[in-house]
């Protein structure tokens, strides 16, 4: 990381680099990705308001998580079998036996 760059400068350039490597056929696992990240990070980075960010992300996935489940629990639906299709279908058959029957006798 440079001196005067901020962490959302430093990880745009870091990504357009995995990029980059991802086109020259070197993928980077989540683990070195993570890896590469936290080496950079100066000397004079805090680690305790790294943990907070670390702890606010977590509770911020939890919360996507517990609405997604709800989400879910909201979608569910049941719907009634409605049998008008298989009445209407089941008339055609006859019809269609009445006519062969009326079409032998002739």
């Amino acid at each position: 990381m440079k001196p005067s760059e901020s962490i959302s400068d430093m990880y745009t350039r870091f990504t357009q680099i995995v990029t980059s490597l991802h086109a020259l056929g070197r993928e980077l696992t989540n683990y070195e990705r993570v890896n590469k990240i936290m080496r950079c990070l100066p000397s004079s980075f805090d680690v305790d308001n790294l943990l907070g960010s670390l702890i606010a992300y977590e509770q911020g996935v939890n919360q996507r998580n517990l609405n997604a489940g709800e989400k879910m629990k909201e979608k569910i639906v049941s719907l009634k079998a409605n049998n008008t299709d298989t009445d209407s279908s089941r008339s055609k058959n006859d019809d269609v036996s009445f006519i062969k029957r009326q079409f032998k006798s002739f």
